[in-house]
């Protein structure tokens, strides 16, 4: 009796198992392409004392033809190397298949590398600032973690009329 019992365990359990892992493959399949992020607002919140809030939207898209379920995110904003804004959140919906999905978040300032990028800017204007978005999403269940990089320039002054 107590044989049979634990066969039917074992049985479960490794069916449970099987499932499992046929749903993680889902994300190693051949052609999967990682989402990406980008930023698509910022806004300044109201501070408190030397610490800056922000929400920050940003613009999830999937393009694959698999829903992603997300367990949640953490990213880093970096300006010229410093990473100025860090976050994270919890609350991020599944992101279905072929698809953008705005997702509002929130992040603070890291306030020694915002003075150090200010200190780097003294004396020396520059016409653009590098930007770099690092996210890492966590998908639900037995899924890797995904790792998405998004990097520019941001144009901070009028571009100077060539001289005849």
């Amino acid at each position: 009796m107590l044989s049979s019992i634990s066969s039917r365990f074992v049985l479960r359990f490794l069916i449970v198992v099987s499932i499992v892992a046929l749903q993680a493959c889902a994300v190693f399949r051949p052609g999967f392409e990682k989402p990406e992020v980008k930023i698509d607002s910022l806004q300044l919140l109201p501070s408190e004392g030397l610490s800056q809030r922000f929400r920050i939207g940003l613009l999830l898209s999937n393009p694959n033809s698999i829903a992603l379920p997300i367990a949640g995110m953490t990213y880093t904003v970096s300006l010229n190397g410093y990473r100025v804004i860090t976050g994270l959140a919890g609350d991020v919906p599944a992101l279905p298949p072929y698809t953008e999905t705005s997702v509002m978040v929130e992040g603070s300032a890291d306030l020694v590398s915002v003075l150090r990028l200010m200190n780097s800017m003294i004396g020396k204007p520059q016409e653009t600032l590098d930007y770099e978005l690092l996210a890492k999403i966590d998908l639900l269940g037995a899924r890797p973690t995904l790792r998405v990089r998004e990097s520019g320039k941001i144009e901070l002054l009028e571009p100077r009329a060539e001289k005849p």
